[in-house]
């Protein structure tokens, strides 16, 4: 579909919907990294899963937790989530 082209699909019980492109979507490929992004690469272990707790040190190690631990680790740590 070309930009502002619109298209209308009509349904069996008389109902339509009409969809219009306003912006092309990015191409394959093309990731503008974000400060989120950024923020991952700076910390010391993120969170990438809970029940169980599982993190994943800066040097890509990864270890498993329970919530006494995590919760010491966050104190003494940068962290922050990746899921």
């Amino acid at each position: 579909m070309k930009l502002n082209e619109s298209h209308t699909h009509y349904y069996s019980d008389g109902s339509t919907v009409t969809i219009t492109k306003v912006k092309d979507a990015p191409k394959t490929g093309e990731y503008k990294p974000t400060s989120i992004d950024k923020q991952k690469t700076e910390v010391d272990f993120k969170l990438v899963q809970t029940s169980p707790y599982y993190i994943v040190w800066k040097n890509g190690e990864g270890q498993t937790v329970n919530k006494r631990q995590l919760n010491k680790l966050q104190k003494e740590y940068t962290w922050t989530t990746d899921f």
